[in-house]
């Protein structure tokens, strides 16, 4: 495939917010934009996206955000979306549905489809009220979105699992890319703990499933216990009001901080805390926080939610626990009191963030993207040929 040649099209649920032009930052949207940067910088081929919003052109980091005027339905699919951008994306050579549940009810020829985490498993989630008949077609057009793609890209073994047990037999169709970490830019600090007052940093999306509620306890119990530490909650909120609620909750507590910092400045924020503290209970994958913090040698204490079992070994670099209040002021109180336990577990968790390198995960990407347009370049495309037929009729 010659560079430059190239044109692909990707669909997503929300990139920006519905009607501004501020990114929702939140894991997979940073995923999404380090895709983006590595197909339109490294490889040279055009990028569009697609999204749901009534703002019909946007443009962002130097890429063309189109919107297509659609709401989710009654199962928190989007079956509008995915038709509309199946009218829209013809002329593109490839293309990417970001979302699993966005890939019904029509997966176009030449395609690929991402998974980023099981986002099903959380009590509050709507699939878990809808009736039966729903519940039937809901897994109907998840399997859909795994069979219909060239490929079907897992950022998570949980994903793997669980499909290998909802749907025996498709497993051959998915391909395993875990996110990849800049360990350039996401080192280490060797001063951490010297102040006496031990840092921690809580990465969030400020979704319930992430335990920001767990976070406020733990501070407050550490606050109670005398103990020298300070929270500092990090993330961005969807939602001004929201926002302003959560900060004035968290001044209430004096060792606990909230406030945004900007995607692109995260590496150099990391080095500054001796731990991170991400008490996730629902709704994620292979998380690129969980990485960047284990790349920067902090150890991680987290829930047992999606992936994060993949990255944290239980007593080697961070600590994977139930993730209610109790269990992780103790795992906190262990780390702030050894600092030689903390520094050990951060040169675990540096070694194994070594071994999810950005560079790999662009070797994984090129090649899934070369293979896929490639065999669809020798092959041809069923649609391309009956569109030749047609016309050869019509002579």
């Amino acid at each position: 495939m010659k560079q430059g040649s190239c044109r692909i099209a990707i669909l997503t649920d929300y990139m920006l917010h519905p009607t501004d032009d501020n990114l929702l930052v939140v894991e997979e949207n940073l995923g999404l934009l380090q895709l983006i940067r590595f197909i339109q910088g490294e490889l040279s081929w055009d990028v569009d996206v697609f999204q749901a919003s009534p703002v019909a052109k946007r443009m962002f980091d130097g890429v063309n955000v189109f919107g297509i005027d659609a709401k989710a339905d009654h199962v928190s699919m989007f079956p509008g979306l995915n038709s509309v951008f199946a009218q829209r994306s013809l002329e593109y050579d490839l293309r990417i549905y970001f979302h699993w549940h966005i890939a019904a009810p029509k997966v176009c020829h030449k395609s690929i489809v991402v998974s980023h985490g099981i986002f099903w498993d959380a009590p509050s989630t709507r699939f878990n009220r809808l009736h039966s008949i729903d519940k039937r077609e809901w897994e109907k057009r998840l399997l859909y979105g795994v069979t219909a793609p060239d490929a079907f890209v897992a950022e998570d073994r949980n994903t793997v699992n669980v499909i290998k047990a909802m749907w025996p037999g498709y497993e051959h169709r998915l391909v395993y890319i875990p996110p990849g970490v800049d360990l350039l830019a996401f080192s280490g600090s060797e001063t951490k703990g010297e102040s006496g007052v031990t840092r921690i940093i809580c990465p969030q999306d400020f979704a319930m499933e992430q335990g920001i509620n767990e976070v406020l306890a733990v501070a407050a119990m550490a606050w109670e216990q005398g103990a020298k530490m300070k929270f500092h909650i990090v993330g961005h909120m969807r939602d001004a009001k929201e926002a302003s609620i959560m900060a004035a909750h968290v001044s209430s507590l004096p060792n606990c901080k909230f406030y945004s910092v900007h995607w692109d400045s995260m590496a150099e924020l990391y080095p500054q805390f001796d731990f991170a503290l991400m008490p996730f209970r629902a709704t994620e994958g292979a998380s690129l926080y969980c990485l960047q913090a284990m790349a920067c040698g902090l150890p991680v204490i987290a829930g047992f939610a999606g992936g994060l079992a993949e990255f944290v070994i239980h007593g080697w670099n961070g600590y994977l626990v139930n993730p209610e209040a109790a269990n992780l002021i103790q795992a906190v109180l262990e780390l702030t009191s050894d600092r030689s336990l903390r520094l050990r577990m951060g040169e675990n968790a540096r070694r194994l963030a070594g071994g999810y390198p950005e560079s790999l995960w662009k070797q994984r990407w090129n090649s899934l993207l070369n293979r896929i347009l490639a065999k669809n370049q020798e092959g041809g495309d069923s649609g391309d040929k009956m569109r030749s037929m047609s016309a050869a009729g019509s002579l």
